[in-house]
């Protein structure tokens, strides 16, 4: 009924998905255009709509359990949540409710259809099903899967595709279908090394920016906002990229936007970039902005490097320079601890590759079992037969 009702607006600028009808409308002028073309359609055939299920104006909108934007069709964060904070099915109905959800996310991680068979089996014993190890194994490697592709997507979503990210060695991280879905977008996956976290040295600074701004904020407060970081965290983030770095001597969302952000203190107390705004010279300020932000970019490139350059310098002069060449052995430091009159190295290791940055591959030197992760050189030390 409702393909015939609309069958002169289908493809052009509504869709049809049985009883749920999406007006796709481009420009925010032709809205108006838009809804009256399709009432008037719903009118001959004298349909109605439920006013309590109609959503005009909205840059997005939930559609048969997906997430429909102008960027295209987004797994929906309702159902990750759901997924996320599902406990362990203890009847047949809750199973079925978990291969749906499955079912929905499939689309957008990889082979997740695979790995939710032992649920399907589940299924096929009935009323009397009994949950076993495998299905449990499934049932936690799907949530550590749908986080980090989840997370993920949602920058990606945010800020476009990263050239290349480096991660921990998390199973969440190593897992296939996160691997797969880089592997999709063009995204370069790299490790850090093992028990080095100088070697993801950005993401470790950012980090302890963001911490030590989260600390302060909840310090005062500190009882009452025990578990509150959550909901300050924007707070900081925004912080962060409203204020000049170091050593950029920019804030990130100038780097990022070409202008300056308008503070929310700015609108409450009428700063003059607020009064003195006028929509048009505000548009054309804002395009020399963007023509000028890449010239902007490699400032600031120049900066960093110079930056970079006084930190190594300074740290330099207190390091013993170590390296080590192909065929070389050394011993590594063990990583789970060890007891008091213990060696606290493992070994010998043959080194069969060097990775620049100063990591290196491992080899045991009796089994010639390969230590599958780089080492950074300061777990490493000499071996001496």
């Amino acid at each position: 009924m409702m393909q015939k009702c609309l069958a002169t607006q289908i493809g052009k600028n509504i869709q049809v998905c049985i009883n749920d009808v999406v007006i796709t409308t481009k420009q925010g002028s032709s809205l108006i255009d838009d809804l009256r073309e399709t009432f008037d359609n719903l009118d001959k055939f004298h349909l109605k709509l439920n006013p309590t299920k109609c959503s005009f104006g909205v840059p997005a909108g939930e559609l048969l359990g997906y997430l429909v934007s102008a960027r295209g069709i987004e797994a929906n964060p309702e159902e990750i949540q759901a997924i996320l904070t599902m406990r362990k099915p203890t009847k047949l109905k809750e199973i079925h409710q978990l291969t749906g959800r499955v079912a929905t996310l499939s689309r957008f991680v990889a082979r997740l259809g695979e790995k939710a068979l032992p649920f399907y089996a589940l299924i096929k014993q009935g009323e009397k099903f009994e949950w076993n190890e495998e299905a449990d194994k499934a049932f936690e490697h799907l949530k550590h899967a749908t986080l980090a592709v989840n997370f993920i997507k949602g920058i990606v979503f945010r800020f476009g595709v990263p050239n290349s990210i480096v991660t921990d060695n998390g199973s969440n991280f190593t897992s296939r279908e996160f691997k797969d879905y880089c592997e999709g977008v063009g995204i370069k996956l790299r490790f850090a090394s093992v028990a080095h976290p100088q070697s993801n040295g950005q993401v470790e600074k950012a980090n302890g920016l963001i911490c030590n701004g989260i600390k302060k904020r909840l310090l005062a407060p500190l009882e009452k906002a025990r578990h509150a970081w959550v909901d300050e965290l924007p707070s900081v983030l925004w912080s962060l990229r409203t204020t000049p770095n170091a050593a950029t001597q920019e804030t990130p969302f100038f780097l990022v936007h070409g202008a300056e952000a308008v503070l929310p203190i700015e609108i409450e107390h009428n700063s003059p970039r607020v009064v003195e705004y006028e929509e048009e010279a505000s548009q054309r300020a804002l395009k020399d902005d963007v023509d000028a932000v890449d010239e902007a970019r490699d400032v600031v490139l120049s900066r960093v490097s110079a930056y970079q350059q006084n930190l190594k310098n300074y740290h330099s002069r207190r390091l013993r320079p170590r390296s080590f060449e192909v065929g070389d052995l050394v011993l590594r430091l063990k990583q789970d601890g060890h007891e008091k009159l213990e060696s606290p190295w493992l070994g010998p290791y043959i080194v069969p590759e060097v990775i620049p940055g100063g990591a290196y591959r491992l080899k045991d030197k009796k089994t010639g079992k390969d230590e599958g992760n780089p080492w950074n050189v300061a777990q490493l030390r000499r071996f001496y037969a």
